[in-house]
């Protein structure tokens, strides 16, 4: 819970030194902000890729017994899920939880205002430019 306002305090000032400061190569200010705030993702998900194991067994820094178990663990995990959800994607857009699910979102999405009455939609005008503008 503390890493986006840690990240706020110490990510600004960086940003700010960037959007003041670099202008290499006749690249302007905010494109380098992208660049080098990016990089270490880039970066760090190459490094996870290359360096991290596939699978327990090609794991190092276990040992054999520890591998096994895992496998083990794994193994049965897989087989529990493959005998207990047997849902097709068909089956899937039918079951009520999907609907539950996607209603709470929208009311997410949207802050509990969506109106009854369509005033909404009465405020706002179309002219033949394709932009709405706001009634008062």
């Amino acid at each position: 819970m503390t890493g986006i306002p840690i990240t706020n305090v110490l990510g600004a000032p960086i940003s700010g030194l960037i959007l003041d400061h670099v202008h290499w190569l006749g690249i302007s200010s905010w494109r380098w902000l992208l660049i080098l705030e990016g990089l270490p993702a880039v970066i760090l998900g190459v490094l996870t890729y290359l360096l991290l194991p596939n699978r327990p067994a090609e794991a190092k820094f276990l040992t054999e017994s520890e591998k096994d178990w895992i496998t083990t663990q794994l193994n049965s995990e897989e087989d529990h899920k493959h005998r207990t959800h047997q849902l097709s994607a068909a089956g899937a857009l039918l079951h009520s939880r999907v609907y539950c699910e996607n209603t709470i979102e929208r009311v997410l999405q949207h802050g509990g205002r969506i109106p009854s009455d369509g005033s909404e939609r009465r405020r706002f005008a179309d002219d033949d430019s394709g932009f709405a503008h706001v009634r008062s």
